[in-house]
């Protein structure tokens, strides 16, 4: 799974589990689903994104391959436009790295 947001991930979180966006933000605490529409259109700080993420793990059951992509968009979103360039190149080497190895061992 690969997102580009935050609002993307809660976007398949929600459809799912089959959740309205009421019933999820009953789910996760919110008072009103404006809160969560404002997390899908990433309109949010990232103080709010973190606390909101860390209560979704403790009130839906994440899978690991769901937990490790919240974290990636949490982190990525943390970086400043030149550290997520830098952070891109790092990863295609890595890949190209990978590809190599897996070709010369086969």
């Amino acid at each position: 799974m690969e997102y580009n947001t935050f609002g993307d991930f809660l976007r398949q979180i929600i459809s799912s589990r089959e959740l309205t966006i009421l019933k999820f933000a009953e789910l996760t605490g919110n008072k009103s689903k404006t809160a969560i529409i404002r997390l899908l259109n990433n309109e949010t700080s990232k103080k709010t994104l973190v606390k909101f993420a860390e209560n979704l793990t403790n009130v839906l059951e994440l899978t690991d391959e769901e937990k490790e992509c919240m974290n990636r968009i949490l982190m990525n979103d943390s970086l400043s436009p030149a550290q997520k360039n830098a952070m891109d190149n790092l990863l295609m080497l890595f890949e190209k790295d990978t590809n190599v190895t897996k070709s010369k061992n086969i």
